[in-house]
Formats: structure tokens, C-alpha cells, sequence
């Protein structure tokens, strides 16, 4: 054999070869389908003047500690609740913010915010002044996006409760107007 004639053998063994391993591709797709809803969230934030909340979660932690009409002195406590007597009872505030965001409700220009108590006993519960009951009470009819709004979260304790422990919950539902 000559030279030319390996040469062309290589040639066309490589050939074959490489025609041999040539990758073989193939296509598909996947269909894609679902609802985009819209949402909003509710977050508690500490107001500078009062208690110290955890920042920014959708639920919060109260604890006002021991207190007492007359042992207690009226004014600012260092847990940053105001206390004071009325003539009826003494009490407790510090106001707080909520913050409500909203995703893929481009229609919703704001909210409405309720609150309810978790149950009827003798510490009368009021955010900015309106006294809770275990239905929803409007707060207030139409509020913006993304602020922090102040609120003031109040607890009055009648000179006829009896001493004891404190446990409640207020629940706040902010709904999309």
C-alpha cells in the first residue's frame, strides 16, 4: 500500500468514527399553569415610645409584668406602658405600629383594619379608644400600603378584678379594600 492510500484510510476510519458517535438530541416541553394570587401582610413594629416589640413580625408578645392601682406609680414604666388611675379602674397603654404590604392586588388602594379579643372577661381591651369584644371592631375603615401606622393598645383593670394573672389575645385582620 502506498502512502496515499493510508493516508485515505485513516481518513475515512476517522470519518466513520466520528459519524458513528455523533449525538443523537431530541426536544420536549412542559406546560406551566396556575393562578397568581393576590396577597397582603400584616406586621407588628415597636413605636420609639413604646413597648419594645419584636421588629416586624405578624405576631407579638406582650408581658406587662406586675402591676398595681396604688403600687404601682402612674406615669411612664420602664417596660414603656403608661400607666394611670381613672375612677373607675386603672390602666395601661403604649402604642405600637402595624404595617400592612400588599403583592398582585394592583386594584386594592388600601385596607381595612378590625381587632377582636380572644374573650369577654373584666380587663376592658381598647385599640385607639374602641373597646374590643370577641367580634371584630373596626379600627379603622381605610388605611394606607406600607406605612407604619400608630396605633395605641390600651388595658383597663376595674377596681373590682380580682388579683391574679393576665392572658389574652388580640387578633388583628387587615383586609384588602
Amino acid at each position: 500500500m502506498t502512502k496515499r492510500n493510508l493516508v485515505l484510510i485513516a481518513v475515512f476510519a476517522l470519518g466513520l468514527g466520528a459519524a458513528a458517535d455523533a449525538q443523537q438530541s431530541s426536544g420536549g416541553s412542559v406546560a406551566i399553569t396556575g393562578e397568581v394570587e393576590g396577597s397582603i401582610a400584616l406586621y407588628f413594629w415597636q413605636d420609639p415610645a413604646g413597648y419594645a416589640l419584636n421588629e416586624g413580625g405578624a405576631s407579638a408578645l406582650v408581658e406587662i409584668g406586675d402591676v398595681s392601682a396604688y403600687g404601682t406609680p402612674n406615669g411612664l414604666l420602664a417596660n414603656r406602658f403608661t400607666k394611670g388611675i381613672q375612677s373607675d379602674g386603672f390602666y395601661l397603654s403604649t402604642p405600637f405600629l402595624v404595617q400592612v404590604l400588599r403583592a398582585n392586588l394592583p386594584s386594592s388602594t388600601g385596607y381595612t383594619l378590625t381587632a377582636q379579643v380572644g374573650d369577654n372577661d373584666d380587663t376592658m381591651w381598647l385599640i385607639d379608644g374602641n373597646l374590643l369584644s370577641t367580634t371584630p371592631v373596626l379600627i379603622s375603615a381605610t388605611e394606607s400600603y406600607t406605612t407604619k401606622r400608630q396605633h395605641v393598645l390600651m388595658a383597663k383593670f376595674p377596681f373590682t378584678k380580682a388579683a391574679g394573672g393576665l392572658s389574652d389575645t388580640i387578633t388583628f385582620t387587615a383586609t384588602a379594600n
